[in-house]
């Protein structure tokens, strides 16, 4: 499972502004799930008026989970995000641009929620998109 190991210190403040014996705290933090890319980049592969060319990312989910579901932060960059499973842990993310709207660069940020947690919400994983729609 990734992790990443921590380690800071705290230096507590009694009453009446006297400092107390600082505390060392360490640990390791494991991720719910990872994916098998840094970023996602369409470049400017896709053009206005123009089929679609999908990004396709894998998900590693480490914790128990029967399903995903993905979300853009800015949901009308997409015409489609679908979620396919792989295997028992992996699930591949495609992505496929909307290719009606206005030419111009884009960002945003994908988030994986498991989707039997609809009250809390609790972010799996996430990723940054990015790329140009370029005009005709």
């Amino acid at each position: 499972m990734p992790k990443r190991v921590f380690r800071t210190t705290l230096r507590p403040v009694l009453p009446g502004g006297k400092p107390a014996s600082p505390l060392e705290l360490h640990g390791t933090v494991k991720s719910r799930a990872t994916f098998h890319l840094a970023g996602i980049h369409f470049g400017e592969s896709n053009v206005v008026g123009q089929p679609p060319h999908p990004r396709k990312a894998v998900v590693t989910v480490h914790v128990p989970c029967d399903e995903i579901t993905a979300v853009a932060d800015d949901g009308s960059l997409f015409s489609s995000l679908q979620v396919t499973r792989l295997d028992e842990n992996r699930f591949q993310l495609t992505l496929t641009p909307d290719t009606t709207r206005k030419p111009g660069p884009f960002r945003t940020t994908v988030r994986v929620y498991d989707k039997r947690d609809t009250e809390r919400r609790t972010v799996l994983t996430g990723i940054g998109v990015d790329g140009q729609l370029c005009d005709r």
